[in-house]
């Protein structure tokens, strides 16, 4: 039975690639009996965290620069651990785990090496360039690429040139025979019940909360927001002077409580602005429990989980008038809504944990090395 080793820049924090690399490794594979993860801890102090097949090692942080973080620790520990695993699997982006994969790559020759590319990194970024630059050297020394949805892998600049190493793997989410599904009914009455709109997600500017905001002030809608982050105060701030009164922070949840929420909304919307958003973890969770959904086109997975006229709409990011042209349509054809809710549900079922399993379990294989 294989061993795999997940590298990342960190493991038990709120994320889309935490919450993923959380996933894969609660379940059990057919080839694969120990699986293990190496991270950066949030804070100085280093934790081990059980696993199902193993631990979690998070090492003690040093600082952090331009959202990297930086352990002498994670560098000590990858030298020892990288050679005693047959799979290495990456996540992208992660500098200082790319950083020692290149130094120790002579020394791995027999190891299976996989990275999941969850994003671009944006040129807003500080040091992009450079880091685009030397990624390319580091998809070099890998075997196999795995991009959560093709969108991603035709559009990327950085992966242009390593398309024969692209395999397609996209995100999966655990439910038992869809248990959430709502009572969606036509309202035939004269006035329909106000739109209930939901966001979940860090409130950070790669999210574009703030065109979300701007486009439900004079709309007869309820938008909660649900999340914390840097951005947190510019947002109440903002809904505060804009006079969106409809706006809602709902802040952190527990799991019950966002199960409340999902179950509440008539529409989910990810109005998010780079691609730094590879997927959006929260768009499978908002269709398993029956939302419509409005995402942007970033030429990632958020135009490949949602399909525009189907699922719901997308549209152009970065633009007020094309949030709101949209809500209103959900707003003012309900039988539109209910439809694309219907078919979120339905499609939501080619995104399971156990597909997104099954795939690893053959990339794991090392016979192809």
């Amino acid at each position: 039975m294989n061993k795999v080793l997940h590298i990342n820049k960190a493991f038990s924090i709120i994320g889309g690639v935490e919450k993923y690399i959380r996933d894969v490794t609660s379940y059990d594979y057919s080839n694969v009996g120990q699986v293990d993860v190496l991270a950066i801890s949030n804070n100085i102090y280093g934790q081990r965290i059980s696993l199902r097949n193993g631990e979690a090692i998070e090492c003690g942080k040093l600082f952090t620069l331009a959202s990297a973080p930086f352990s002498l620790t994670f560098m000590f520990r990858f030298c020892i651990l990288a050679l005693k695993y047959n799979v290495l699997h990456f996540h992208f982006p992660n500098p200082i785990g790319e950083i020692m994969l290149v130094i120790m790559r002579p020394f791995l020759f027999r190891k299976k090496i996989v990275v999941t590319y969850h994003n671009d990194v944006s040129s807003e970024k500080p040091f992009s360039n450079i880091y685009n630059r030397f990624a390319k050297l580091f998809f070099r020394s890998v075997h196999k690429i795995l991009v959560t949805s093709p969108n991603l892998g035709r559009s990327s600049k950085v992966l242009r040139e390593f398309q024969e190493k692209i395999e397609v793997v996209p995100l999966g989410i655990y439910f038992d025979n869809n248990p959430y599904k709502k009572s969606l009914e036509v309202h035939v009455a004269d006035e329909p019940p106000q739109l209930k709109i939901l966001f979940v997600g860090r409130l950070a500017s790669v999210k574009g909360i703030d065109y979300l905001v701007k486009a439900v002030k004079d709309l007869n809608v309820l938008l909660t927001i649900v999340g914390s982050g840097d951005k947190s105060e510019y947002l109440r701030d903002l809904a505060l002077r804009i006079g969106a009164e409809n706006v809602y922070f709902a802040g952190e949840l527990n799991e019950e409580d966002l199960v409340n929420r999902y179950q509440s909304a008539d529409l989910f919307v990810l109005p998010s602005v780079t691609r730094g958003e590879g997927f959006g973890y929260v768009v499978l969770e908002a269709m398993v429990h029956g939302c419509a959904i409005i995402t942007t086109e970033l030429g990632t997975g958020t135009s490949f989980v949602n399909i525009s006229e189907e699922t719901g709409l997308v549209v152009t990011p970065a633009s007020v008038d094309d949030l709101k042209k949209a809500i209103e349509r959900f707003n003012s054809d309900r039988n539109f809504l209910i439809s694309c809710s219907r078919r979120a549900q339905i499609r939501v079922n080619d995104f399971t944990i156990r597909q997104l399993i099954n795939r690893l379990d053959q990339v794991y294989k090392i016979e192809d090395i």
